[in-house]
This record gives structure tokens, sequence and C-alpha cells, in this order.
């Protein structure tokens, strides 16, 4: 469901504050403290989609339909110049959703039914919550989209019929639009009638939104009816219907993570309608008196990139970052992991033709305003040997399996010079300054390998480091990578490789070995989804038995990802906490060859967490964020506002 529709409906709450003429409506917002109203909101987008990958026929059309229901109360806790700085929602627990696709239908929770959430404002425009538990990107901003904005009001006075433009910046924010990417929207004052004793001011909203990424063109249009009671600033119902299409070509990955295009034809449609009844208007107050938040819900400042150092007073913050998975694959969250606030990510989940490997990651997470970079590349597959021969039709570069067909490397570093820094950094004009073999990295992922009876597995691992230049800036970058080879004796002695845990951190020349720390945390605080690990598992189960058979369409991994049961099994548990609890000892040993870091213990999570060493204090909140400093005095209970606990170091 477009997120944007939310923050408009709900955002558009206009009073009348003034009648310069007969029919003429000055339209400002009039919040109040302890102003309170209940809500109802129902929605429901329907889309078909095609994708078509090269040399294969169209693929059939998917079409997926989702019912979405928002119930609860709104209170405003503070105000100022007559728009909110703190609200509380009170959410029942009947919110949620259902989706429907490929025959199949799933419940669709909502991160917040049944809580009762608070909401901060500061003056930047910066948005804080004290939600439970660890909201995804969306349900978040979902959640910021309840608090009333001035975007959509008039500059001025405006008569029955007048239009005007409003602000687009929240618009544009919300929807990830580009500096060229075009949007328009258009507010006109319809009516004003009296209904029930009250004033009300029908206003017509459109919207136009195009979207360009890489070769995709995403265009939406919409409309949306309010009603708006002008004795109290509330909408008494909205009603907002919108068409969308998505056209192009889109970049994905192949089996060995070289680029390919796949053609996608998609469109949809979505109509939201809400019911707002107000209880109580609150207490009138002058505009210009400052309210100040409740007392322990100090707003946050906004969150700007850091390179964190031990410098004496520095304060470093961490978000819980949610990584979601392709709308044409499992989707929803994939996995989450700890980002220094303000930094950005790009890329994410990646499906491919893999019967063992179906999906797997491409990720970069920067600062913007520095040098500093993680990369996370993905899995690739390798086959040779055995009766893959060029004769028998099996060249090198063919695929074999989902592998590509290439003779084995002996080392880690062999790997990422001759098949990652070719394929990845090729460029930038790289020259290796440094490896290093790290054993016991190998060995603790070996350990957690399954062990299969007449197979030989082993496992290497290293890094490299590489120096190169950005815009003409000097950086290094150090790329990691587990390699795992398989040897296959009944086989006629078939290899099978993989490049795995490959990951890159770059910085400024001379100051990459302090900036690892950070990215350590990054790496290390990765968690995989246990609803998404459950129908994962699954998926490669299905595909592996059909690994015999020609698997060359998306649609038959789409048909096995909707076929898949989302209940976690007894079985899938244990498997997601044993992979965990393997992880966690892996991410150790690989710490412990690079140092830099300290491990505390999360009373959140309930459990070790790897954090930058040279800071004296660590701080957790309720939805996962992080914070360390050296700032004795520091507390985020009042400097930052929600529900901080301290984190103590372990051994």
């Amino acid at each position: 469901m477009k997120r944007t529709l939310v923050a408009v409906v709900l955002g558009v709450l206009l009073t009348h504050s003034g009648v310069r003429a007969a029919d003429t409506y000055d339209l400002k917002p009039g919040f109040r403290e302890n102003q309170s109203w209940s809500f109802e909101q129902t929605g429901e987008m329907q889309q078909t989609a095609t994708m078509t990958a090269p040399g294969q026929p169209a693929g059939q059309p998917m079409q997926q339909r989702l019912r979405q229901t928002r119930k609860g109360t709104v209170t405003v806790l503070a105000a100022r110049g007559g728009l909110p700085t703190s609200i509380r929602i009170q959410f029942e627990p009947s919110c949620g959703g259902t989706m429907e696709g490929g025959g199949q239908q799933q419940a669709v929770p909502f991160a917040f039914a049944g809580q009762q959430v608070t909401l901060t404002r500061d003056a930047r425009g910066q948005v804080q919550h004290d939600a439970q538990g660890e909201p995804d990107p969306a349900a978040a901003a979902e959640l910021a989209g309840y608090f009333p904005t001035a975007d959509a009001y008039p500059s001025g006075p405006v008569a029955i019929g007048d239009q005007w433009s409003p602000d687009l910046a929240s618009l544009r924010s919300a929807n990830q639009l580009g500096p060229q990417d075009p949007a328009e929207a258009v507010c006109q004052l319809v009516s004003v009638k009296r209904t029930g004793g009250a004033q009300v001011a029908e206003i017509r909203t459109t919207i136009k939104l195009q979207k360009r990424q890489d070769a995709m063109e995403m265009q939406t249009d919409m409309t949306m009816t309010s009603h708006v009671s002008l004795d109290t600033g509330l909408i008494v119902r909205s009603d907002s219907t919108g068409t969308f299409t998505m056209r192009g070509a889109q970049q994905m990955t192949d089996y060995a993570g070289q680029p390919m295009t796949v053609q996608v034809d998609g469109r949809g449609s979505s109509r939201i309608q809400l019911a707002v009844r107000e209880r109580t208007a609150g207490q009138a107050q002058p505009a210009t008196a400052p309210v100040a938040p409740p007392a322990g819900r100090a707003a946050a400042p906004a969150a700007a990139p850091v390179v964190p150092s031990a410098a004496a007073g520095q304060v470093v913050r961490y978000h819980k970052v949610s990584v979601q998975d392709q709308p044409n694959g499992i989707g929803g969250e994939a996995f989450s992991f700890l980002c220094p606030a303000g930094w950005q990510t790009e890329g994410g989940m990646l499906w491919r033709d893999h019967p063992a490997m179906p999906a797997t990651v491409h990720l970069r997470v920067f600062n913007p305003q520095g040098l500093e970079q993680l990369e996370s590349f993905p899995t690739l597959g390798f086959s040779w040997g055995g009766l893959l021969k060029p004769e028998l039709g099996f060249p090198a570069g063919a695929n074999y399996m989902g592998n590509e067909v290439r003779p084995p490397v002996e080392t880690a570093m062999q790997y990422l010079k001759e098949i990652i820094v070719p394929r990845y950094r090729g460029n930038v004009r790289a020259r290796q300054i440094g490896e290093q073999e790290l054993p016991e990295w190998a060995k603790a992922v070996s350990q957690q390998t399954e062990q299969t009876p007449g197979v030989q597995l082993k496992s290497h691992a290293g890094k490299i480091r590489l120096a190169y230049t950005v815009d003409g800036q000097a950086v290094e970058e150090d790329l990691y990578c587990v390699l795992q080879t398989v040897l296959l004796p009944g086989a006629n002695n078939m290899y099978i490789q993989s490049g795995e845990r490959v990951h890159g951190m770059r910085a400024a020349s001379g100051r990459l070995d302090e900036s690892t720390r950070m990215m350590q945390t990054m790496v290390t605080s990765v968690r995989a989804n246990p609803q998404w690990f459950n129908q994962y598992q699954q998926v490669c189960q299905a595909l592996q038995k059909m690994q015999m058979q020609k698997i060359r369409t998306a649609g038959q991994i789409s048909r096995i990802i909707s076929e898949s049961n989302r209940e976690i099994s007894d079985m899938m548990q244990a498997s997601w906490e044993r992979r965990q609890e393997s992880e966690d000892r892996i991410s150790r040993k690989w710490s412990e060859t690079i140092r830099g870091v300290d491990t505390y213990y999360n009373p959140v999570e309930q459990r070790p967490v790897e954090l930058p060493s040279g800071y004296r204090h660590a701080w957790v909140s309720g939805n996962g964020d992080i914070v360390v400093t050296d700032q004795a005095s520091f507390n985020p209970n009042v400097e930052l506002g929600g529900n901080w606990q301290t984190m103590q170091p372990q051994e």
C-alpha cells in the first residue's frame, strides 16, 4: 500500500482561522494540546506484473491483492504554531491485512497492532518513536505519516474553486524521487457546506509522480477528496484512489553474478478510505507559545553521517536497518543489521537461476559525506571436472546447475584477485598493496558447514588490500573472502567451488584500519529474519529436488514461493537458531583476526554484540538502536528520548 497516501490523508488537516470575505477562507493548521480523535482506515491495492528474461518466453502475469485495516486513537501531547510536536497513537489489536497471490492467501501483520506509540518531531522535522520491537522501514515510514504537516496548506486565503500547489518536499522524499523525477500536485477548494451544525470544506487533491531508476519507469496518478471540519481542523472522511504503471528494463544478475536485463510490464490500482471522529478539541493556547514535549521524551537531533574515533566526548549512534526482499521473491524483511546513523544503502537481495543458491545479496552501505563504504558481494558458484568438458557441451563459461564452468582457484586471495576484482572493481585502476591468510576464520566456517560422506571439503579464508582513487581522492579497500572447495570423487573428481562472505571495506588512504572498527559492527550484527529464512529453506529444498530438470523461468520459482508455508515449524526454528549461533561464532573468529572491537551483552536481543573499541559506555533502545560514547554524563533517555538500557562489556 502506498505509504505516501497515508501521509497525505492524515496530513491535510485544515482549520478555518478566519473569514476574510464572504466566500474567502484562510486555511491554516490549528492543532492544540489534548486534541484527540479516533480513526478507521481501510485500503486495497491490486497489481499485475509480467517479467521476461533474455532468451525466454514471456512469463505468466503475476497478480497480487493487498487489503489493510488501521484503527486507533490519536492524541496531541504538545503543539507549536498550530502543528503537533508530539502525539500519542493507540492502535487497536485488529490492525493488519491480507495478501492474495498465486492462489494463496496469507496474513500481513501490522507491526504496531495493539501498541501505544508516542512520536515526537524536532525543529528540523526529524521524527522519533518509542514503538516496541524492530519495525521495518516501510512500517516506520507509515508510522511517521500519522504526523500532520503543513505541506498541503495554501500560502494565503482561498475562495471556492481556487487551486494551489502544495509543498512537494515530503511527497518527493517519501517516494524516493530523484532531482530529475517529475512530480506535481494540485489542491482545490471545491465547496464549504454546513453539515450537522459544523462547516465542512471539500478539498480535492490530484497527484502525478514519475520515477525513473536505470531503465525502469514508474508512474503514479492519485486523486483524493477530503471533507474537513473548519471548526476543529480534522478530516471527517476521505476517499483516495490511484493507478500506477511500471515498465522498462530492470537490471538483475544471472547465476554467475553477471548483470542481466529483465523486461518488466506491470500495472495496478489502489483505494484508501478514512473516517475520523473527534473526541475532544483540546485546550486553546497562543500559537506562538512554544510547548515542550513531555518529560523524558525530548526529540532526538537529526542523525548526521559520522566516522567514529575514540575522541573524548563523541557519541556514535547505530540504527537497525531492515533489508527487504524483492516483491517477486519471498518479499518482506530478509535480514537486518546495525548501520551508522546517516549512512545510506544501495542494492539488496538478488534472485537467480540457481537451485542450490537461488538468492544472494549485493549491498552497498556508504557515508554520503565521506569515502567510507562497506560492500557485500554476491556469492558465486563454479563447477569443473568430471564430465564437464567442451566436447560434451560444457566449455569454460558455460552454465551447469546454476554454476559457471571454470577451473578452481587455490586460495581465497586468488579468488579475490582473479574473480572479484575484475568483475566488481574493473572500473578503477586498483593495485594490490597487501594480503593476509585468515586460517581461524576458515576453520570456524568449515566447522559449521554440514559434512557429507564421500565428499571432500576444504575452506580457505583471506583478504587483500587495494589502493585506488575515487573522484581524485586516494582510498584503500580490504576485500575479505572464504573460499569453499568441494571435491566429488564419485562424480569423476568434479570440483564445486564458491566464494562466500565476500565483502569490501573502504576508507580514505591512511584511515582504513580506524574505520574498519565501525564496519565490523555492521558485518557481525547481521541477523536473518526467521520468517524469511523459513520460506527460503523450503524454496531451496524444492528446487534441489527439481535440479535434474531445466529450471529456466522465474515463474517456477515464483510458484514454489507462493506454495511455501509461512508458518515456522519447530524444525525450521531450531535450524534458524543453530544458524544464528554458528554465525555468531564465525563473526567472533573473524573479529579476533582484525581486532579493534569490544564485546557487549545486548539485553534487548539477549545475545553478545561487537562494537568499536575505545568507548566506555554503550546503550541499546527498545527498537534495537545502539549508542556508544566516551562521555560519562551522556544519557540517551534524556538526550534522545525513548527507553534505553545500558550494555555491559563481556570478557
